[in-house]
């Protein structure tokens, strides 16, 4: 089993009304919710940052309530 499948949490973000609907119309026209986008992106974004730097240590129990 993958590392972190099951814990999952929300975030919330503030985007320009235009940017916002804009990504709308991008993630509908792929068939895709902009969750699902979002995610795609975050996990390349890390991906990318530990390619180049290792892997990222994560803290057991860090911010849970």
């Amino acid at each position: 089993m993958k590392a972190g499948l099951g814990k999952k949490k929300s975030y919330s973000v503030v985007l320009d009304a235009d940017l916002l609907e804009k990504f709308h119309y991008v993630v509908e026209s792929e068939g895709r919710s902009v969750n699902s986008h979002l995610t795609l992106y975050i996990r390349r974004c890390v991906a990318s940052y530990e390619e180049k730097y290792g892997p990222i240590p994560l803290s057991q129990g860090e911010g849970e309530e």
